[in-house]
């Protein structure tokens, strides 16, 4: 059976067994069980990608305010005092508003990103859903947002890059998420 299968089973069990049946606890346990399932799948994904790439991910993760963004902005530096060709991700989609295609960027040798990103549903994010405003989004809605973001990133660029040896950076990733 699937792992989705499994924990909403696991959920059920244990609301029956421990007589919660709140809605409120209800949306909690299944809240966390979706958030379990999601580290479960990217841990196998993640395993199964080291398998057949060659390339690099170095995740830098932290607070608000704790110094990533200078962290990957010296690994930039680092990286072009090497001579090898740097190309943010982070810039050309606060300029452009859209994810180039891996084609575009294929001779690059490093490539450096932030999550969330700057270009579609990560300009969802952060225009709406994380910016101080009196609408509150569910965590779930939120989870899904990132999810996607993550998704559309990794599939259209990440995942190409590091198959092809590439040396990807990133300010903030899954770890965010929750």
């Amino acid at each position: 059976p699937s792992v989705p299968l499994l924990l909403l089973f696991f959920v059920y069990v244990f609301m029956a067994t421990n007589d919660y049946n709140t809605r409120a606890e209800l949306m909690s346990l299944t809240l966390f069980f979706f958030f379990l399932q999601c580290i479960i799948t990217t841990l196998i994904y993640l395993n199964a990608l080291h398998l057949i790439m060659s390339g690099k991910f170095v995740m830098v993760e932290g607070l608000d305010g704790s110094g990533k963004g200078v962290v990957v902005n010296t690994l930039k530096e680092y990286f072009d005092n090497k001579g090898l060709k740097v190309f943010d991700l982070r810039e050309h989609c606060k300029e452009h508003l859209s994810f180039p295609e891996f084609s575009e960027i294929e001779e690059y040798d490093v490539i450096i990103n932030a999550e969330p990103t700057y270009s579609h549903v990560g300009i969802a994010i952060r225009d709406e859903i994380i910016r101080e405003n009196e609408r509150k989004y569910s965590g779930l809605s939120t989870a899904h947002a990132f999810a996607l973001d993550r998704e559309i990133l990794y599939k259209k660029l990440l995942i190409p890059a590091l198959e092809k040896g590439k040396t990807v950076i990133q300010e903030r990733g899954l770890v965010t998420s929750f």
